[in-house]
């Protein structure tokens, strides 16, 4: 179009550059100053053609490090079945591996207990988890499961990568449903250090409660690097 604005034109033909791989994922998109030079456009105009990339989930853009390319195919998990997080990332194409492990048996508080339907100071295993996509920190995953249902696991924990295939394969629980609330916040120093961040940057926090045949056997409780994940849910007609 012959009026259009110079940012929108800019913007266009970066999209067209990471969809079509000349910028791939990961890959830093050239400096402001370049592409200020490439374009003969201003400053102005580049940061507006990259505040609509982030907008559109195409960049990142990390304050002192550069512009990142996002896969925004990879890491969409849909919420109408019952999926682990490793599981989603694996039918992506991703490759998935565990940085650090760590079992402990813990008491369940009111608030667990009142929600997996058991007494409270119930022993609970907790399993907590690094998880990486592609190499890249991606998550911390807490695992809080009643013990009657993995009797196992704190002899087999150190060789799981994804914990529903081996709740499945070795004890043949049927995983039937889950209730997932998903909340957004801030990372604090700690998180942020484990996932590679900067402080304050944005969280996604899935709390999950997990059923089989009607009983609640596990809470999942899932901090993600917003800028790499994201959840999609379908919808179907219109409540009366």
């Amino acid at each position: 179009m012959k009026n259009e604005p110079m940012y929108l034109n800019v913007y266009r033909i970066l999209v067209k550059r990471i969809e079509g791989g000349i910028y791939q994922t990961d890959e830093l998109l050239p400096p402001e100053p370049v592409l200020q030079e490439e374009f003969q456009v201003s400053r102005t105009t580049i940061r507006k053609a990259m505040e609509m990339l982030t907008r559109d989930s195409y960049v990142i853009i990390k304050q002192g490090k550069g512009t990142r390319v996002l896969d925004r195919q990879a890491m969409s998990q849909q919420l109408n079945y019952v999926s682990s997080f490793s599981e989603t990332l694996r039918k992506k194409g991703c490759t998935v591996s565990i940085d650090s492990i760590e079992f402990e048996k813990i008491s369940a508080d009111e608030s667990m207990a009142g929600e997996l339907e058991i007494e409270e100071g119930h022993e609970l295993f907790l399993l907590k988890r690094v998880v990486l996509s592609n190499e890249k920190p991606i998550a911390i995953v807490k695992n809080y499961l009643i013990p009657r249902f993995v009797p196992g696991l704190p002899n087999d924990f150190k060789t799981i990568t994804s914990l529903y295939q081996y709740i499945e394969q070795k004890w043949g629980i049927t995983i039937e449903s889950a209730l997932d609330r998903i909340t957004a916040r801030s990372a604090d120093e700690h998180e942020a250090a484990i996932l590679g961040l900067e402080d304050r940057a944005p969280l996604l926090i899935d709390h999950r409660l997990t059923r089989t045949m009607g009983t609640p056997f596990e809470l999942v409780y899932l901090i993600i690097d917003a800028s790499s994940y994201e959840f999609s849910i379908f919808m179907k007609g219109r409540i009366d």
